[in-house]
């Protein structure tokens, strides 16, 4: 399988990981810019893909619709939105509580609210936010045609996390975890309990959503949760074992 990646776009030591893997292993790659000009995103350089070959991209969303708009083949592996999410793992959300509708439907409210959008569009990032910042997230996205203010949002309570892993899941196994956040500080650690990657795999074995995906767990005071699910093309590395992600795709690939 062709593996297409964007250039550093995490900045981050994962980055350097999965070239380094995709040399050991001998995997067909580039690395290109991703150029936005009026048009369509474009690569940069090009890259001429054969007729049936194997592509798999690893980038931003731009990379994304690049992927999609020539049909590479698995190109991007999907995920299903947060109340097709909910309905499959129920209270094993953090939330679960959550209300879903437009964001233009969303009122005034009083305290903080977390927001996201309900697909992993990269319209806007998660955040937990006052009136005024969700106002300020409106704005932005409203001014955005392809968005617009019926963009489909989850809104929920905000809730205490007192630890943040992401955990890679493919063929319906967890491969790898990473730590990413302690309290509200950033933190990359390989070394993540095993209680962690065991509730990702107990969620996996109840609800299986996609071939390929990662799964963040949060650490709360009612227990571990999960907070969302983003495409494997897309979610940074973290301290996460790359070639074990890579040996997994490929073997997904060939299955």
């Amino acid at each position: 399988m062709r593996w297409i990646v964007q250039e550093d776009l995490y900045s981050e030591v994962g980055h350097a990981s999965l070239l380094r893997v995709l040399e050991v292993m001998g995997l067909p790659h580039s690395v290109h810019r991703v150029v936005r000009d009026e048009g369509e995103p474009r690569l940069e350089p090009e890259v001429t893909v054969a007729s049936g070959e194997r592509v798999i991209v690893c980038g931003g969303y731009s990379l994304i619709r690049i992927a999609r708009a020539r049909g590479w083949t698995p190109g991007v592996h999907e995920v299903l939105d947060f109340e097709r999410e909910r309905e499959g793992w129920g209270d094993r959300m953090l939330n679960a509580d959550a209300w879903v509708g437009s964001l233009s439907e969303v009122g005034p409210f009083e305290g903080v609210r977390f927001v996201r959008p309900v697909r992993d569009s990269k319209a806007f990032t998660g955040a937990v936010v006052d009136w005024e910042g969700l106002d300020t997230i409106r704005e932005r996205v409203s001014g955005n045609r392809a968005l617009g203010s019926d963009l489909a949002v989850v809104l929920a309570s905000s809730k205490p996390i007192y630890g943040e892993y992401r955990t890679w899941v493919v063929s319906g196994r967890v491969v790898t975890a990473s730590q990413y956040t302690m309290g509200s500080t950033v933190l990359y650690d390989a070394d993540v309990p095993e209680g962690i990657t065991a509730f990702a795999q107990e969620c996996v074995d109840l609800w299986n959503p996609a071939p390929a995906y990662v799964l963040d767990v949060a650490s709360t005071p009612d227990g571990l949760r999960i907070v969302e699910v983003n495409r494997i093309n897309t979610a940074a590395w973290y301290h996460g074992n790359v070639g074990k992600i890579v040996e997994a795709l490929e073997a997904l690939d060939a299955s």
